[in-house]
């Protein structure tokens, strides 16, 4: 079957099942188990997938055709410009719920509030009020089981963890909300200029010092091995970023950031290279990408 084909039979499918907006359904549940963006499929809808991409979007509309929603097969909801995960552990955050949101941020943006969210299910409401209302300070429930640090506001300086958490940990010390098992960065909110990661955090992940709007000069730990997609960005005031001597994988950090300071690497960093205002690997295979005004000082 190609892209044509399949579309046509999710929207059918879901017609003889009542379900309402099923040719919305359809093209949506397909971006999300190809791939593919909606141009993609205007531009080339005879493009074909693999049996079991096929087979799972088959086995999805038919889920969707029992009356599961579509949020709990791709785990995504948008409220508040946002996007949250969901499953069926949680309600599914609905637009009128964004009319009181926008009420509560109209009335207390420009005033000192503590807001309690209780039952959070997704976070939607709590986040979206911390994101607007550019909150201080923000508890995080035993429910939330992971944290993009770009949902919240940059002003947090203080975090609280709820005991019974048990996929993140809040280091209070050093300004750090981390997942417990993976050793990866959530979200570093310390508003020091020096910003020292601790031995032990082994990946960044994206927007990891979106709440560090301070930070300077920004040091890793020999432990770390892993820089995501967009792990810098949203940090502006930044002069110089030192990379250790373990990592061994960096994924477009500087994409989505015009970044003007310094890149140290380790010298005994096996992995990557600065040449010519370049980051490579070492064997320079692999042009990771060019970066400007970036310079490499060896350690």
């Amino acid at each position: 079957m190609n892209l044509k084909e399949i579309l046509k039979y999710g929207k059918e499918e879901l017609i003889k099942n009542n379900i309402e907006d099923a040719s919305i359904i359809a093209k949506e549940l397909a971006e999300h188990i190809f791939k593919i963006t909606r141009a993609q499929m205007i531009a080339n809808n005879d493009m074909e997938f693999s049996k079991d991409q096929t087979d799972n979007y088959i086995n999805s509309i038919k889920k969707i055709s029992t009356g599961i929603p579509i949020q709990y097969i791709t785990n995504n909801q948008e409220f508040m410009n946002l996007n949250f995960y969901v499953d069926e552990n949680v309600l599914i955050p609905q637009p009128d719920t964004e009319t009181l949101v926008e009420e509560v941020i109209n009335e207390y943006k420009e005033k000192k509030c503590e807001i309690l969210d209780l039952c959070t299910g997704s976070g939607a409401i709590a986040i979206s009020l911390a994101k607007y209302i550019n909150l201080k300070k923000i508890k995080i429930p035993s429910t939330l089981k992971d944290l993009n640090a770009s949902l919240l506001p940059s002003s947090i300086e203080e975090v609280e963890l709820n005991l019974n958490n048990d996929v993140l940990e809040n280091d209070k010390e050093n300004k750090i909300v981390y997942m417990k098992k993976t050793n990866e960065l959530c979200m570093c909110y310390s508003k020091e200029k020096t910003i020292n990661i601790k031995e032990g955090i082994v990946a960044l992940n994206a927007y990891s010092f979106n709440q560090a709007t301070s930070a300077e000069y920004i040091i890793l730990p020999d432990s770390i091995n892993y820089i995501k997609n967009q792990a810098f960005t949203n940090v502006n005031t930044v002069k110089e970023i030192k990379i250790g001597k373990n990592v061994s994988k960096i994924e477009p950090c500087f994409k989505y950031w015009n970044y003007n300071g310094i890149v140290t690497i380790d010298s005994e960093n096996k992995n990557y290279m600065i040449e010519d205002n370049t980051l490579y690997t070492k064997d320079k295979k692999t042009l990771v990408r060019v970066l400007k005004n970036i310079y490499e000082k060896r350690c």
